[in-house]
């Protein structure tokens, strides 16, 4: 979720100053946030249905793939329908980190650590929401809309080889330092 938010975040808040410089209108640039808020929030119900269906973990790898592909894209795309999906892509793929995360959350705590867990996970959400925000224009500054591309795919890839990690390591056993 921490992730997911933050490569939103990163992606999404320059897309308008990187818009403008492409001399594109604040209407088109209007009608790509319209695309990316109908990734966020449009299709949270099927994305509830999906995860049952699929899984928590599997919807979370599809979400991180999505940020993968908008990270990409985004930097590359100069016309307002390539940016609208990359935007609406990059939505879509924070939506199912997002709700699938929560879900995991959940699913992984007991009812007496759901309050605390929960508030410090809404907290690093939120500080990642402003970290990304605060570091983005200084990034994109300093190497353009493909230097902010490359943070948001480094972030992504960096989470799915944590997770891999993690999935493969035994649960239960104590590490050994030598």
């Amino acid at each position: 979720m921490v992730v997911g938010q933050l490569v939103m975040t990163l992606v999404m808040v320059i897309t308008p100053v990187y818009m403008n410089h492409l001399h594109h209108s604040t209407g088109e640039i209007s009608l790509v946030f319209m695309a990316h808020t109908l990734g966020m929030f449009g299709f949270s119900a099927v994305t509830g249905w999906l995860i049952d269906k699929l899984g928590m973990r599997p919807m979370m790898a599809y979400g991180a793939a999505l940020l993968i592909v908008s990270s990409i894209m985004a930097p590359w795309s100069t016309s307002v329908i390539m940016l609208a999906i990359a935007l609406f892509l990059l939505g879509l793929g924070w939506n199912f980190a997002f709700v699938a995360g929560s879900a995991l959350l959940t699913d992984q705590l007991h009812a007496s650590e759901r309050g605390r867990v929960q508030g410090v996970n809404d907290t690093l959400v939120a500080v990642a929401s402003g970290a990304g925000s605060l570091v983005t224009g200084t990034i994109f500054a300093a190497s353009g809309m493909a230097g902010v591309g490359a943070v948001g795919l480094a972030l992504t890839l960096f989470f799915l080889a944590m997770a891999a990690w993690l999935r493969l390591r035994p649960i239960g056993e104590p590490e050994t330092v030598p």
